[in-house]
């Protein structure tokens, strides 16, 4: 309880010295804030967690010898939910950390809307986290601690665009907007999606590879297609919109 009560108390501490601090400018805190939560989760990168030992959740129909329950930290339901709210939260943090560096507006809003969800949701199911990090519950950990700092930097990045959204009218978009939006957060989520989520979902299916085939060179080539695909769509617009 008390990890819950400072972590509001930072959230908000935070939100509203942004709000009522005067003689600062607001992009540069929300830099300073952007490169204190990118520094905390870079420590996260070198751990592992518990919960990618997830396997096959979703009950598919293969042949293995393990026994999928067995490797769940929650129940089906929770296992999932976990492993998206996992997902979100980095895609929004990464989303939240580039906007302070490139504005645009369909990367702020996603980056708002999601990270203010995702902290809350996380806030919420701290324990779980700790769980799906270190399989118990051990509020006095090194991944506890890291983890309360993180997301509560993330909540109160979050609060502080979202106020922005709401005060400068831009929470309700135009449909052009909306697909923008639907694009940045396919491309994120794609972009971001976590190494072992289609084992944790579905195990392992299919044989795997010795060599060197057709889809290790996909996976290479593709983004490269992406982007000259990107360039010929968008050599013709006008800067603003290649600006966005």
């Amino acid at each position: 309880m008390n990890y819950l009560i400072l972590f509001l108390t930072l959230a908000l501490a935070i939100t509203f010295t942004f709000l009522y601090k005067d003689g600062i400018k607001k992009n540069k805190i929300i830099k300073i804030i952007s490169v204190l939560l990118f520094i905390v989760y870079l420590f996260r990168l070198f751990t592992f967690d518990e919960i990618n030992n997830t396997f096959n959740v979703l009950l598919y129909d293969i042949e293995t010898p393990i026994d999928s329950p067995s490797t769940w930290l929650f129940s089906q339901s929770m296992t999932i939910f976990m492993i998206m709210l996992r997902w979100t939260t980095i895609v929004s943090l990464i989303l939240l950390v580039l906007h302070s560096f490139f504005d645009s507006l369909e990367v702020k809003w996603v980056g708002a809307v999601l990270g203010l969800i995702s902290g809350f949701l996380n806030f919420i199911f701290f324990k779980n986290n700790l769980i799906a990090f270190e399989g118990e519950v051990m509020m006095a950990s090194y991944r506890s601690i890291q983890f309360f700092i993180e997301n509560a930097l993330l909540l109160g990045l979050s609060i502080i665009l979202f106020y922005q959204l709401v005060k400068n009218k831009s929470l309700r978009l135009s449909y052009k907007k909306w697909y923008r939006v639907v694009f940045v957060v396919l491309i994120t989520m794609f972009a971001l999606m976590p190494q072992a989520l289609l084992v944790n979902l579905f195990g392992y299916y299919g044989e795997i590879p010795d060599e060197f085939t057709v889809s290790h060179i996909f996976v290479i080539v593709f983004p490269f297609i992406f982007m000259l695909l990107i360039y010929f769509a968008m050599r013709k617009t006008s800067q603003s919109d290649k600006d966005w």
